[in-house]
């Protein structure tokens, strides 16, 4: 609904900016036929190259800002949590029932993301970016990168310690 909004007001969208034949000239495509017809989309459509760039450029900015991340982690859904099972049919598998299991993920997400920002398992956090990946196969996970206030020393093997 949404792309072919996008596709029928290209006009509005002033698409005429984007220049897509000539670019498509300049590139070396001659021939008409490969050119297609370009689609412009909007920062505000989830997932476009504008909005990737702009979450990638809002991250950069953070770094910046606050430095390199001190703890990365990464959370995993299980098809194995009582949450999941509990809520599964006789006979039925989690692996079949991808929404079932990305509503719990993101219920667990939401709790564990709240307790390290408020600073219930970590040091008090000052600034966050997440990622949630949704695989083909296999559960969705999460990769967590947090600045937080406090440096957190961390030692190798050795006893030799690094400045966070």
């Amino acid at each position: 609904m949404r792309l072919e909004f996008l596709r029928n007001n290209q006009k509005k969208l002033r698409q005429e900016q984007y220049q897509g034949v000539v670019d498509s000239v300049i590139s070396g495509i001659m021939v008409g036929g490969k050119l297609g017809r370009r689609i412009y989309l909007p920062p505000t459509f989830i997932g476009g190259p504008r909005d990737l760039r702009h979450r990638y450029l809002d991250s950069i900015a953070l770094v910046q800002q606050f430095g390199r991340p001190d703890l990365f982690l990464t959370i995993t859904c299980s098809p194995n949590w009582p949450e999941i099972k509990e809520r599964l049919q006789p006979g039925e598998e989690a692996k079949n029932k991808p929404d079932l299991c990305a509503r719990v993920f993101k219920v667990k997400l939401s709790i564990i993301s709240n307790k390290i920002m408020s600073g219930e398992v970590f040091y008090k956090v000052s600034s966050v970016v997440h990622v949630v990946e949704f695989q083909k196969r296999g559960p969705a996970s999460c990769t967590l990168f947090d600045n937080t206030e406090t440096r957190i020393q961390v030692y190798d093997t050795r006893g030799l310690q690094y400045d966070g």
